[in-house]
């Protein structure tokens, strides 16, 4: 929990610095397809996982940076055995800009919170049944990742940006892709 105090209070004094400040709405795709979502094997590829965005531009060392950071509302898992809730924090450098188009390079730190209240389920096994047990306390997982994001403005205020990001990059078998897509209001 401490990375993420000092990742916010980071983010706080960047806002005493900030140039620009942006708030939006935002919603979360992770582990995009390594769901399965139904008995003919499809996966998932997209999720409405709905959360609040804000983000500054704020110069640091003569570099300006995009600092964001965004509160997903938790979701319960389907078994109803635990909920989960993601918070995010990013920095972004942008590299391209072109009238309505910017691409940025960045990097995530993601907390992924799991709270449950230590229920257990008994489900159908083949010919017998097995018990699943939820978490009986809350968990915080923390990871980076790389994130490669685009933004369009719809105007001088109105904009969307598609953010894709990959979990355990260098682990072949265990790497994963996530994408998010906001909408944000630029206030200042």
């Amino acid at each position: 929990m401490k990375p993420i105090l000092y990742l916010l209070t980071i983010f706080q004094l960047s806002l005493a610095n900030a140039s620009t400040l942006r708030v939006g709405l935002e919603s979360i795709t992770p582990n995009v397809g390594g769901y399965q979502i139904d008995d003919k094997g499809e996966n998932e590829l997209f999720s409405f996982n709905p959360g609040l965005r804000i983000e500054t531009k704020a110069s640091f060392f003569s570099i300006t940076t995009h600092l964001g950071a965004s509160l997903f509302l938790p979701t319960t898992s389907e078994d109803s055995l635990y909920d989960i809730t993601y918070l995010k924090i990013d920095g972004r450098y942008r590299f391209f800009s072109k009238d309505r188009i910017q691409l940025f390079l960045g990097l995530g730190l993601y907390s992924k919170i799991i709270s449950g209240s230590g229920e257990n389920l008994t489900l159908q096994n083949g010919n017998s049944t097995s018990n699943f047990f939820g978490p009986s306390q809350t968990r915080f997982n923390y990871f980076f990742t790389p994130e490669f994001a685009t933004r369009f403005f719809f105007s001088t205020k109105l904009a969307s940006t598609l953010s894709v990001s990959a979990q355990d990059l260098f682990e072949k078998d265990r790497m994963s892709w996530n994408y998010l897509i906001d909408v944000t209001w630029r206030i200042f």
